[in-house]
């Protein structure tokens, strides 16, 4: 439900390429050329790759978002595996996406990055439709991961253990289980983004540089412990498993934005803690930034909503991740944060997109 703190904001950022080009139906795919995104920013990621506006996104969260979550009516399998029914949320992802759209469709506007947790292998499996990656490769036939039909990357990125089932998929004669990429380092996936954009090794190559790459990053908001009232019933296996959970996504998607930071030239951000403060005034990691970036997120304690004026959202919810209900709450949010850290300086020196690129 958080994604709609992030749709505000990237809806301020398309207002504003909007009004830039004085063209109202801009849409993000026309600016970015790489999206990425992880769990319910998969979701987001996979939209605007396939050039739907933010505000088509926007209600989709709006109206269907509830209709996913159905609970499970097996009380055991509610209790011990999966809150929700699965089944909603993919007739969903293939109403959004598309039951017959591949990871390499031509529907996709720009290239495109989902994050999964590979539950077989016990690893990160950040999947892009890169033509020139190594297992893309069109001579690999129906092994290539290409073919892999997108709908279910999306529905892999979003299987939050407690929440869903994982989705299971068969990539060439090989099956293979996924959960939520969340589980991983890669929750926020915005260093892995630039990695892919210009190692070498993943074939792409674009020159690094403050000139040549604008790396924008946006979360859902970062929940600290403190705002949790932790209750005997939260000490059970199920709670204890998304607690730990929501404490790996605060830990990765920190440690990420640092990361970014610290390579990079840095032009909006909050203050990633009192010790090193936003980064806009450091110098990079050897004085030569390999992008410009900016981050845009919130902390959603009393204090960093206090920022926003928007302290009394605590009185309505927690932000839990499944709370249908704070979907107003996180717009509210993401449209004060917007307003505040997103400027029309960010996109100085970068235009659209050439049409055939």
């Amino acid at each position: 439900m958080r994604g709609m703190f992030a749709l505000k904001v990237l809806g301020r950022i398309e207002q504003l390429l909007r009004e830039k080009h004085q063209n109202d139906q801009l849409v993000l795919s026309e600016f970015f050329d790489y999206v990425a995104g992880t769990s319910t920013g998969g979701i987001i990621a996979t939209g605007i790759s396939l050039g739907l506006s933010i505000q088509e996104l926007e209600a989709f969260y709006q109206f269907q978002a509830p209709l996913m979550f159905r609970k499970t009516s097996n009380i055991v399998k509610r209790i011990f595996y999966s809150k929700y029914d699965y089944e909603p949320l993919t007739a969903k992802i293939k109403e959004i996406v598309g039951a017959k759209t591949e990871l390499g469709d031509s529907r996709l506007k720009t290239l495109l990055m989902l994050v999964l947790m590979n539950a077989s292998t016990a690893s990160p499996w950040p999947v892009s439709s890169n033509p020139r990656a190594m297992y893309n490769d069109t001579a690999l036939g129906e092994h290539s991961n290409l073919k892999l039909p997108l709908w279910q990357l999306v529905r892999a990125t979003t299987a939050a253990p407690y929440f869903f089932e994982p989705e299971i998929i068969n990539i060439g004669d090989k099956r293979f289980v996924f959960y939520d990429g969340a589980l991983t380092s890669l929750n926020n996936p915005a260093f892995k983004l630039l990695q892919m954009a210009t190692s070498p090794a993943y074939r792409l190559g674009w020159p690094t540089g403050k000139e040549n790459i604008l790396l924008v990053s946006v979360g859902t908001g970062l929940v600290p412990r403190e705002v949790k009232h932790i209750r005997l019933r939260d000490k059970q296996f199920g709670s204890l498993l998304l607690n730990s959970m929501e404490a790996l996504m605060y830990s990765a998607s920190t440690e990420t934005d640092l990361l970014c930071r610290s390579v990079s030239h840095v032009v909006a951000g909050e203050p990633v803690d009192s010790e090193v403060g936003d980064f806009i005034a450091t110098p990079a990691i050897g004085n030569t930034p390999l992008c410009t970036y900016a981050r845009f997120n919130a902390v959603l304690n009393p204090r960093g909503l206090a920022r926003y004026g928007c302290e009394d959202l605590l009185k309505r919810t927690q932000f839990a991740l499944d709370d249908t209900a704070s979907i107003e709450a996180c717009a509210m949010l993401g449209t004060a944060v917007a307003q505040a850290q997103v400027q029309p300086a960010l996109f100085n020196g970068f235009g659209l997109r050439p049409p055939a690129s």
